[in-house]
């Protein structure tokens, strides 16, 4: 939620001139170390910018990431 809101603000600052892409990971365990939530958040990331512009893609439990499309 906080990616969507940093988001939708940044495009509100300056309409259509710029966008953000963003990719989001997590661990509910902890059980990840820091280059592994790194790499899970690229991987998202990438998914988010192959999906268009002004996105914000979490990478999912099933290892694959879900693209949320801008408003």
């Amino acid at each position: 939620m906080l990616a969507e809101r940093i988001r939708c603000e940044f495009a509100a600052a300056a309409p259509g001139a710029q966008s953000v892409s963003v990719g989001v990971a997590g661990s509910p365990d902890g059980g990840y170390d820091l280059s592994r939530l790194l790499s899970l958040a690229d991987r998202a990331l990438y998914a988010a910018k192959g999906a268009g512009r002004n996105r914000v893609a979490v990478q999912g439990a099933d290892g694959e990431p879900t693209v949320a499309h801008s408003r």
